[in-house]
């Protein structure tokens, strides 16, 4: 078992890191995509939502499906995530405003999606710079509380990608139908502040 879950893993970061070379290549070569930036950033976004999505769901199967093994995939596809999320943050800095840190700053302030997304950004680097196992010891129970912020962090991203659309498909549909259903299997914890509070 130990054997084909590392076989799983490695099988995962050979597949995102070709995915990204071979995009990030045919991009910068500019013959495969009419508009290599507007490509990339709609990868890169897409693909941290659905890792998001799909690490959220990982606790319910294990849950419900009595299958434990997925367990050892969340943090795997969690940092992955936030990667995607990263790699979206810096192609829009690098290509779309040419790394002109003072129009970062005025385009963060002054298009609402755009701040939504960083405060998104920001708390996935948190939670996967903390999610290393020597870490999470040395955090105890607030451990827990930081990575609870995931449950803020899903509405974020899709708040962000439905901000960014002109019109809402079927696929922000499904997404945003699947943020629901994640969230309200979790209402337990998301209402335990509220009843701390009463």
């Amino acid at each position: 078992m130990k054997t084909l879950v590392k076989i799983s893993k490695l099988t995962i970061h050979t597949s995102l890191i070709i995915l990204i070379a071979i995009n990030f290549y045919w991009a910068i070569d500019g013959t495969v995509f009419s508009d290599p930036v507007e490509h990339l950033l709609h990868l890169t976004g897409l693909s941290s939502l659905k890792l998001l999505i799909i690490t959220l769901t990982i606790t319910p199967i294990v849950k419900f499906g009595h299958a434990p093994i997925f367990m050892q995939f969340r943090r795997l596809l969690g940092v992955w995530s936030c990667i995607f999320a990263l790699l979206h943050f810096l192609v829009f800095v690098a290509f779309e405003i040419q790394f002109d840190w003072a129009l970062v700053l005025e385009e963060l302030v002054s298009r609402p999606f755009i701040s939504v997304g960083f405060v998104a950004l920001v708390i996935l680097i948190a939670l996967a710079v903390t999610s290393f196992h020597a870490v999470r010891r040395r955090m105890g129970r607030q451990w827990q509380r930081l990575h609870n912020w995931v449950y803020l962090c899903l509405p974020l991203t899709i708040l962000h990608y439905l901000w960014s659309l002109k019109s809402v498909g079927i696929q922000a549909s499904v997404f945003l139908i699947l943020a629901v259903i994640l969230l309200g299997l979790r209402k337990k914890t998301l209402m335990r502040p509220l009843n701390k509070v009463k």
